[in-house]
């Protein structure tokens, strides 16, 4: 039969995510305040959050784009220095 090739975007949360895979992958908002979440109060609800934001990042196939309002999150901090990472600056405007 024919093969079926849908185009389009597809909103889903970083929990949702999970076994699915895509061309690209936005995941915006990653800001200090947002991820992790305020209410991650644990370790281990830190660890969770860090896990899924992860397998987030993991569901790009080829290119992969963070955005974050003033700070980003701590999550980032890891990859801020690498070559792998262009970087832009947003216009005011």
């Amino acid at each position: 039969g024919k093969t079926r090739v849908e185009e389009g975007v597809q909103l889903v949360t970083m929990h949702g995510s999970k076994g699915l895979e895509n061309d690209t992958v936005f995941l915006p908002r990653v800001s200090a305040g947002m991820l992790p979440s305020r209410r991650a109060h644990t370790k281990e609800a830190l660890e969770e959050e860090r896990r899924i934001f992860y397998v987030a990042m993991t569901r790009a196939k080829f290119r992969l784009e963070i955005s974050y309002a003033k700070e980003p999150s701590p999550f980032l901090a890891k990859w801020t220095d690498s070559p792998c990472v262009e970087k832009k600056e947003s216009g005011s405007g």
